[in-house]
């Protein structure tokens, strides 16, 4: 299988598990960074950070979620596709701020 789909399957599992197994979430993102920064693919690493974050807020991590959330920002930046994580990024602080 091609590395390239590799990380795309693993953020695709990490989505669907999110809010059922947060935690195991987490270790298919981890398996499509590694895969994704090996293989220079920006799109899934962004993807898999921004999950990583995803996951984080819904074990109410908030301090990792925006740990996360901000890797994956910095990374879109160098490819100017910032679409969603300011809107994951606001999501945090509401969360967190309504705890």
């Amino acid at each position: 299988m091609p590395d390239t789909l590799y990380d795309d399957i693993c953020n695709e599992i990490c989505w669907k598990i999110r809010n059922s197994h947060p935690d195991m979430a987490i270790q298919y993102a981890m398996k499509a960074i590694t895969t994704a920064k090996k293989t220079n693919d920006n799109l899934q690493l962004v993807k898999a950070y921004s999950f990583i974050g995803v996951c984080h807020r819904n074990l109410g991590n908030y301090t990792d979620a925006l740990d996360y959330y901000y890797h994956g920002l910095e990374k879109a930046q160098e490819f100017h596709n910032t679409d969603n994580l300011d809107m994951f990024i606001r999501d945090v602080y509401r969360a967190a701020e309504s705890t």
